[in-house]
């Protein structure tokens, strides 16, 4: 019994889920809405570590955002820098569009 209630089951759930992928026909956006739309996300991120024993570590990271009518930047940049004994540096930086 229980065989034979997963196919209607499946059957069901396609039926009530064929109303929800209807999609309507595109909209037209006037040039002060188009102006105002996204495409997707930006982000930028950046992390910098650094360690040394006995010795010097410096690590600096910075990220930063531009935005400028639809002009928008984003900008990240790392270093890790380790002198000595023991000494470990690493750095990661990058943007997403």
């Amino acid at each position: 019994m229980k065989e034979k209630s997963i196919p209607f089951a499946l059957a069901l759930a396609m039926l009530a889920l064929s109303g929800v992928a209807g999609a309507s026909e595109p909209m037209q956006l006037s040039e002060a809405q188009m102006d105002s739309v996204s495409a997707g996300v930006q982000s930028s991120t950046a992390a910098a570590t650094a360690a040394a024993r006995f010795g010097t570590a410096s690590a600096s990271a910075r990220t930063s955002a531009f935005v400028s009518g639809p002009v928008q930047i984003t900008q990240a940049s790392a270093l890790g820098v380790a002198l000595g004994f023991g000494a470990t540096a690493g750095a990661v930086a990058g943007s997403t569009y």
